[in-house]
This record gives C-alpha cells, sequence and structure tokens, in this order.
C-alpha cells in the first residue's frame, strides 16, 4: 500500500486526526500532586502521576509505592515514566480478592463513539513501552461500564504481555475487540472505560478464559503469572500509554505539556500559590466573601481542600466553602478583630477524579 493510500486508511478511520490517544497523560508528563515515590495503601487514590490512579485491594501480600521518574526509551520523545517499586515484600497470597493495581478511568463522554456494547462495537489497540526487573507474565484488566435501559452493566476484559528481557524497555500492544452487548455508555461524565495493569493478584485467579468480555468481576489471571510484591524491591515502569481506534498501534501521539495539563485540570487542580481573599477594612465578626474561579472548567463539583490558610483579623482555620460548581466556588470567614488591613490567604486543592 503507498503511503498516500495509507494516510487515506488513517483519515477515514480517525486515527490520523488529533486527539486519536483517549489516554490523558499518557506519557506521564504530569504530576500536580508531586513527583516522590508514596506507598500504595487499601485506599484507591492518586499518588503522583495525573490520571493514573493506584489501589490495593485485600492484606498480607505486600505493598508497592508509586512514583513520576526521569527514566524512558530512548529515541521515543519521552522524558518520564511511572515508576512501581515493592515496599513491603510478601508471598503471594491465594486469595483472588488480594490485589495490586494501577490504573485510569476514562470518562463516559469521551469513549461514547467506541459504540462499545452495541453491535457496532469498534476494535481498539492499547499500546505503552515497560521495563521491568522480574521477567514473565504480566496481566490486564479492561472494564467498560456499559448501559441500556437505564440500567448500568459492567463488563470486563482480561488478559496479558510478557516482558521478555529484564530492565529494558519494550514496547507491548494489546488489541480489543470491543463488547457488542450491554449497552454503550450513556454519554456523561462518570465512568466510561477502565485501562487496569496488575502488579500482582493472589493465585486462585489464575484460572479462567482470558481475551473474552464477561459481567464477572472475578479476576482471571493466565498461569504462572508474576506477582511483583513477592520480589524485593523489584520495580516496573510504565509510559508511551496509547490508546486508540483500529487494529494495531500507530506512533505516539505527542501533544505540548500545557494541552495535557489543561486535560489534567478537569479533574484535579492545584492552585500552586497563594490566594489574596480580604484586603482592606474588616470589621469584628462580619463575614468577607471571595468567589474562586477554577483554571478551567472540572468534570463535576469537586472536592475543595485547603491547604494553608493564614491571615491578619482572622482565624487560622479553614474558610467555610459553599456554591461549589464545576467553575467555582464561593469561600467565606468572619473577621475576629477590626482592623484596617486585615487580610486572609489560602491554598488549596479541587477534585473531581473518577
Amino acid at each position: 500500500m503507498s503511503k498516500a493510500a495509507q494516510l487515506a486508511a488513517l483519515i477515514g478511520s480517525g486515527q490520523a486526526q488529533g486527539d486519536k490517544n483517549l489516554i490523558i497523560n499518557g506519557a506521564q508528563n504530569v504530576a500536580q500532586r508531586g513527583t516522590a515515590a508514596v506507598t500504595v495503601t487499601t485506599t484507591a487514590g492518586f499518588r503522583c502521576v495525573d490520571r493514573f490512579k493506584t489501589d490495593i485491594d485485600g492484606s498480607s501480600g505486600g505493598d508497592f509505592s508509586h512514583a513520576q521518574v526521569e527514566d524512558a526509551p530512548i529515541g521515543q520523545g519521552f522524558r518520564y515514566a511511572s515508576k512501581i517499586t515493592t515496599v513491603t515484600q510478601a508471598s503471594q497470597p491465594t486469595s483472588e480478592g488480594n490485589r495490586h493495581q494501577l490504573y485510569t478511568i476514562l470518562e463516559k463522554q469521551n469513549t461514547f463513539h467506541l459504540d462499545w456494547g452495541t453491535s457496532a462495537a469498534k476494535t481498539c489497540t492499547l499500546s505503552f513501552w515497560v521495563k521491568g526487573s522480574v521477567t514473565g507474565i504480566y496481566n490486564m484488566m479492561f472494564a467498560h461500564y456499559g448501559g441500556s435501559s437505564g440500567s448500568d452493566t459492567t463488563y470486563y476484559y482480561y488478559t496479558n504481555y510478557t516482558i521478555d528481557s529484564a530492565n529494558t524497555w519494550e514496547k507491548k500492544t494489546i488489541t480489543v475487540t470491543g463488547p457488542t452487548v450491554g449497552g454503550n455508555e450513556r454519554a456523561n461524565n462518570t465512568f466510561g472505560t477502565r485501562v487496569e495493569w496488575l502488579i500482582g493478584v493472589g493465585s486462585d485467579a489464575e484460572t479462567g478464559t482470558l481475551n473474552e468480555w464477561t459481567t464477572s468481576s472475578t479476576y482471571r489471571l493466565a498461569p504462572n503469572s508474576v506477582y511483583l510484591p513477592e520480589n524485593a524491591g523489584a520495580t516496573l515502569y510504565i509510559t508511551g500509554v496509547q490508546f486508540e481506534i483500529g487494529e494495531q498501534s500507530t506512533p505516539f501521539e505527542h501533544e505540548d505539556f500545557g494541552t495535557t495539563f489543561a486535560k489534567c485540570q478537569r479533574y484535579f487542580q492545584n492552585n500552586g500559590g497563594t490566594r489574596v481573599i480580604k484586603g482592606g477594612y474588616a470589621a469584628s465578626g462580619g463575614n468577607n466573601f471571595y468567589t474562586v474561579k477554577y483554571t478551567t472548567a472540572m468534570r463535576a463539583a469537586p472536592t475543595v481542600t485547603y491547604v494553608s490558610v493564614s491571615g491578619s483579623g482572622f482565624s487560622n482555620d479553614d474558610p467555610t466553602t459553599q456554591s461549589i460548581g464545576t467553575e467555582s466556588f464561593e469561600a467565606y470567614k468572619a473577621a475576629t478583630s477590626t482592623v484596617s488591613g486585615g487580610y486572609f490567604l489560602f491554598t488549596f486543592t479541587v477534585d473531581a477524579e473518577l
């Protein structure tokens, strides 16, 4: 096929257009919460790299940390990677309920066009770069949060990939035929599609059919899979994550940092500085109001967290928050004394993550 014909085919499939990559922050560039390694707990959350969440289900199976590091495959245009490191070593438990996970969740209205859950479901391909200190079979899970007739149905797809050479960057590609039943995602701002890398799961999961869609949320692994936490100090690096329509992977879609950063801020914002909320005369007992506008509109009304609070004529307690919306919130405090130059300052984060 000529290059012109290849380009025409790509344009027809939509792959030659911008935003072909449905993964936000696939190059692991943005880390608003910090870059240092944070040990993962049984509370699911974002520790460092934006849009990539970590969690541990169950106990007594060891743990791991998540960090953003400068380490990437040479010549691919990447600078950063997510680094997973075993912190507490433990033997692989038997229970399937013991799970160590790294995942990203795509918003429904950004994946509706995949037509997953319908007879027109599109085939998609996930590609990523990985480097691990332990060779062997690693597992993944895709989830489609579908729904029809007012009800939600989740379908799961369990698959795997293999790290062939220790401590060597390797590109992996997984093609997934979309589910044809269950109903498409109702186009809104909640869960759409989940892409999950399994750091380790209990050995009871090493059974069942792989590479098919099922409504069973019981995890399925390939036999003799790697359980990373049983290896002291073991590491796993991931970067260059791309999920796109089509039966084959295409070159990673690099985008400018500002674009990626703005996409991440739809879900989380760290104001990164101090806001002057009230300046000038403050009367004791009087409420002082200030409307804070976000850098960009958020996915949903977020959770507001005050990081630091100070001032003159006001206590150092957190302000009262009200009228929280997708574009702004209102904060207010009562002055503790009458001063001509009263003010209060605060830094904050707003969280509307999936």
